[in-house]
């Protein structure tokens, strides 16, 4: 979808919901005929349906405090009409005024309710048409508490006793801000027990379940459950005390405190409804819904503070333009959510749309005095909380369905896990199963190692001791005999020096860096190449560079170990064959290289890659211990110098060096 397109469809979205409001607002008023003369009610025809006020006549006294004295004489009475009663949200004093009669020819008894019960004050006076003398006075409203009325009851109700043919005036002094949606009804006691016993009835069941729900809910110690439990319990609270069914059935001590338990309900709610909009669409990570959420937080905690500071006008203006800034916050989330392709839930976000537009059309009724009753309606109160629990159950079965698809993700995860921890035992046993031969094979090494270092070294010691004691016997023989005793014991000496060289290491504190004549160096090496040689009938090769430097500066204790150790091995495995050394200088590189080949038995591939392990021999049956190849290589890795091998099987060996030198 492009963002041209998004913006289409929430411009679309915007104009749906506008146009809909609008038909909320067109519906027709049901206006009374205007001008009527004034004409007894029969309370024999009347039904308890009928709204009373508008077959009456109404009085609204400049100085809101005329005596009942005055009004018997006042010719200012006109019929009742929608102007008349759509008073400003402020208190005020309307008189009505009504003659009751009875055609019938039995005894009646009407209770005549006055509603809404909120009413502040309402006195009912009972005066003889034809003299007009007052009869009785009665009086009822928010003022006086329920037992203190004739009738006890939360209701506001006037009870009327007519005989056979007789004719009563009454008139009614109310006292209120609620003159836009007031009605008179006449009940027989009966029909009046009945209806409240069904309202109160109503209001048990739909109480009791929703606050059951409610615990349900919390105990699920889910914030989500929570402000769902508490929107539908504020909801119940805010339909059932339009009634009184809180303050006067079940709590008459707070029979005062009735309107700031509806603003308080009312606030609440708005306040919930824009809450479970932000949480259940997933919104609190973006910074414009935090920011939304922390001004309806603000504006719910000051209308929390002024309900008990403000009178009933204020609150009534507070409670206005609290829901205002709720209504529109929701609005900006809702816009929010369809600009930036976030309504992946469509079933979810209309419900929430649908309650939006029952409640800003109710909003704004209220405000502008459109057909508002501010009475108990079963059906809305049953719609709105059908709703909410449609917004609960869609959201537990999108959450069951996330946490499945959760608990299927980390039982694959777990799986995945088990199968890579399998692998990795199989894989550390291997290696451990591997390490394990390798010891064993170097506990064999070791072995072998202790057992040819023992022959190496007593071989050259019992020929020095043998030949020392043929020197006694046999003196014309001192020097072939001391000869063999040298090259014995130098011989021994090299054993001895490499095996305490490995064992020891070879620090890097012991270099040093000296000027070499290369020249006398290389022929130092080549006297020593070719005696080697001649052990074994080989023949030695120099293949030295013209343009050698005559001097080079680096360490020659190593460079001579370094070449002395690959020519021994090379005449080692050599027998009658041809050992070359090769020596130049690369001056762009300031390197010395030499190489040492030879024509004997060579290696394989696997010699080739433990050439440079400690004890290891070639050929076991050689002379030496197997820590030539490690000590060339520790002393060139200390030169900073590389080594190669190349080598075949019974096709010889040729081993290169280059060593970093200095000019």
């Amino acid at each position: 979808m492009t963002p041209a397109s998004t913006i289409r469809g929430s411009r679309f979205f915007l104009a749906f919901i506008i146009v809909l409001l609008f038909a909320f607002l067109a519906i027709p008023s049901v206006y009374a005929t205007e001008h009527r003369p004034l004409q007894p009610i029969n309370l024999a025809e009347i039904s308890s349906e009928s709204n009373l006020v508008f077959a009456m006549q109404g009085f609204i006294p400049a100085d809101d405090l005329p005596h009942i004295d005055h009004l018997l004489t006042q010719t200012d009475w006109q019929p009742v009409t929608n102007s008349m009663l759509a008073a400003p949200k402020r208190f005020a004093t309307l008189w009505l005024k009504a003659d009751f009669v009875n055609n019938s020819d039995e005894s009646l008894l009407r209770w005549l309710e006055i509603a809404p019960w909120r009413l502040r004050q309402v006195n009912a006076y009972y005066i003889e048409p034809d003299t007009q003398t007052i009869l009785a006075t009665k009086q009822s409203g928010l003022s006086t508490l329920p037992s203190q009325r004739e009738l006890q009851t939360g209701r506001i109700l006037f009870p009327l006793h007519l005989n056979a043919g007789e004719e009563i005036q009454v008139i009614f002094e109310i006292f209120s801000d609620s003159r836009p949606y007031l009605s008179i009804q006449s009940w027989t006691p009966l029909e009046f027990t009945a209806s409240a016993t069904e309202r109160h009835i109503f209001h048990a069941i739909i109480l009791s379940a929703l606050t059951m729900l409610f615990i349900v809910l919390l105990c699920q110690l889910n914030l989500r459950y929570a402000l769902l439990g508490g929107w539908l319990m504020a909801t119940a609270i805010l339909e059932a005390e339009k009634e009184g069914y809180i303050t006067f059935i079940l709590f008459e001590s707070l029979a005062g405190f009735g309107l700031h338990l509806r603003i308080f309900a009312s606030v609440t709610t708005g306040a919930l409804f824009v809450f479970t909009i932000i949480y259940l669409l997933d919104l609190q990570r973006f910074k414009y819904a935090r920011l939304i959420r922390n001004l309806v937080m603000l504006v719910l905690g000051i209308s929390y503070l002024m309900i008990l500071a403000l009178d009933n006008t204020q609150l009534r203006q507070m409670v206005s333009l609290s829901n205002a800034i709720f209504m529109l916050s929701a609005i900006v989330l809702f816009a929010y959510v369809f600009i930036n392709q976030r309504h992946q839930n469509m079933i979810l976000l209309t419900l929430l749309c649908l309650y939006w537009m029952d409640s800003t059309y109710l909003l704004i009724t209220y405000i502008f005095n459109i057909n508002y009753d501010g009475l108990l309606h079963a059906n809305r109160v049953l719609i709105n909380i059908g709703i909410i629990l449609a917004v609960l159950i869609i959201y537990a079965w999108h959450k069951r369905k996330r946490d499945r698809q959760l608990d299927e993700d980390l039982r694959t995860y777990e799986k995945n896990q088990r199968e890579t921890l399998t692998e990795a035992v199989k894989v550390r046993t291997q290696e451990l199963r591997q390490a394990l031969l390798a010891a064993e094979q170097a506990n064999i090494a070791k072995d072998r190692f202790l057992g040819q270092v023992s022959h190496d070294l007593r071989s050259p010691l019992n020929m020095i001791f043998g030949y020392a004691q043929l020197i006694d016997s046999e003196p014309n023989k001192v020097n072939q005999y001391s000869s063999i005793i040298r090259e014995n014991s130098s011989h021994m000496l090299k054993l001895v020096n490499d095996l305490i060289d490995y064992a020891k290491g070879i620090p890097e504190t012991r270099i040093s860096i000296e000027k070499i004549d290369l020249d006398q160096f290389i022929k130092a090496i080549a006297v020593t190449a070719q005696t080697l040689a001649a052990k074994q009938n080989n023949h030695f090769h120099l293949n030295q560079d013209r343009s050698l430097l005559p001097f080079i500066t680096s360490d020659p204790t190593r460079l001579q170990r370094i070449l002395v150790n690959l020519l021994d091995n090379a005449t080692k495995y050599t027998d009658q064959g041809h050992i070359t050394l090769s020596i130049h200088y690369a001056s762009d590189q300031q390197q010395l290289h030499f190489s040492v080949k030879d024509t004997g038995k060579g290696m394989s591939k696997e010699s080739l890659s433990r050439l440079g392990e400690p004890f290891f021999q070639v050929d076991p049956n050689s002379d030496g211990m197997g820590l030539g190849f490690p000590i060339v290589y520790e002393m060139i890795e200390q030169l900073e110098g590389t080594l190669t091998v190349h080598s075949e099987l019974n096709q010889g060996t040729e081993i290169q060096v280059s060593i970093p030198v200095g000019v």
